[in-house]
């Protein structure tokens, strides 16, 4: 690995990008079960929400195993 992706700033900014990610996707799942509710049209910014909050998981990992090591 690079200098670059073992530094704590690195770490953390991958910290913010996941914590990001999973307010993002928690917001768009709460706007379309307010706007829309359990329909068919909602289908898709469900699976956008619950991409969003899989994807700042992954990175939460990530981070957390960058900033221990």
């Amino acid at each position: 690995m690079s200098r670059r992706v073992r530094s704590r700033t690195y770490a953390r900014f991958k910290l913010f990008n996941a914590l990001l990610f999973i307010v993002l996707g928690v917001f768009i799942i709460a706007q379309m079960a307010h706007a829309i509710g359990a329909r068919f049209e909602a289908v898709s910014g469900y699976v956008l929400g619950a991409a969003l909050v899989a994807l700042g998981i992954f990175r939460l990992r990530g981070a957390v195993k960058a900033r221990g090591e």
